[in-house]
């Protein structure tokens, strides 16, 4: 991964260097989530400095609470992101241009949590979809491991009615 963009102090800076020079209509930030306030924070000052931007914000959730902890390896992590979560919610009636996402890397150590998130997502918090996808490149941590081809294809397979709920819904989900 790249690393946390919310880190950066000048990440709205970034931003608006960038829509200024080359011009782009969409913004796509991923992130942990695990600093609501700051996120919350930088969100908001990109969407008052580009007007004419659509931000996307991807949060970061690989399981359920206690599957996301331990894969995170970090305490609260879960609860964190959820947090930011629902704290970006309400702006996009003010800013309809923001767009909200789950993103969940799937590996064999988590693929059997990612339909019960996916239904917990879409009972639980006010986004516009979910993204699930394999484990890419190699890992630091050598147990782990993209799901064969046969699993990623039943696991799609299985996803496909919360995704079509969340194109029914214009992406929202709620």
């Amino acid at each position: 991964s790249g690393g946390e963009p919310s880190l950066r102090e000048d990440l709205a800076d970034i931003c608006s260097v960038f829509q200024r020079r080359c011009h782009v209509g969409s913004i796509h930030l991923p992130s942990n989530g695990q600093d609501p306030e700051r996120i919350r924070s930088l969100c908001l000052e990109i969407l008052r400095r580009l007007p004419g931007v659509r931000l996307t914000l991807s949060l970061s959730l690989d399981g359920r609470e206690a599957v996301h902890d331990r894969i995170k390896a970090s305490a609260g992590s879960f609860r964190r992101a959820v947090q930011t979560a629902r704290s970006l919610a309400p702006l996009r009636r003010e800013f309809p241009r923001l767009r909200l996402y789950v993103i969940t890397v799937v590996s064999r150590e988590n693929q059997q949590e990612v339909l019960p998130l996916a239904a917990w997502l879409e009972e639980s918090l006010d986004l516009d979809g979910h993204g699930p996808s394999p484990l890419r490149g190699r890992p630091r941590d050598p147990s782990l491991a993209a799901p064969t081809a046969a699993e990623w294809h039943g696991l799609a397979a299985a996803l496909l009615p919360f995704h079509r709920r969340w194109l029914r819904r214009g992406g929202r989900s709620r």
